[in-house]
């Protein structure tokens, strides 16, 4: 028995090539193809595989774009349960840290972020989120603001 797919007949004068039948129905592919030729049989596949998606599909278009772990959590969970715990003592920033990235080139003023005016838009910014619950000013950093200290432009 031949063990290749397709291999040329060892004639010198032929190019032709053949396929192992052997091989080509002891493959996956083919016994599904098989199966699915069955109209009932093709029908309890797709109800099968309709059964399985569906419950998916119905919550899909809830979900949003999240890099966070949390959302995929039950609510009453035990790491849910800690991790809003953790969140609310330290903030929220600590465990998952974020960044603000200020782009002077868009929008309303469209200044370059070394001028004065940028530097109070990133003062007043970073002081609205510091109102927020759990996020103290000595968390942020970067170039107005460092360990909860207002850097001026001068």
């Amino acid at each position: 028995r031949q063990s290749s797919v397709a291999r040329s007949h060892n004639s010198a004068d032929s190019d032709e090539e053949y396929i192992d039948t052997q091989d080509l129905k002891s493959s996956l592919w083919y016994k599904i193809g098989r199966f699915l030729l069955y109209p009932c049989k093709g029908t309890i596949a797709f109800i099968g595989i309709m059964g399985l998606i569906v419950p998916v599909a119905v919550y899909f278009p809830q979900t949003t774009n999240s890099i966070s772990f949390d959302l995929l959590l039950p609510d009453n969970s035990p790491t849910q349960v800690t991790f809003q715990t953790l969140g609310e003592i330290f903030g929220f920033g600590m465990l998952s840290p974020y960044y603000l990235v200020f782009d002077g080139s868009k929008g309303a003023t469209q200044s370059p972020m070394d001028t004065a005016d940028a530097f109070q838009f990133m003062h007043d910014t970073v002081n609205q989120i510091a109102q927020l619950e759990a996020t103290p000013l000595e968390n942020f950093a970067g170039i107005a603001v460092l360990e909860g200290a207002m850097i001026p432009y001068a």
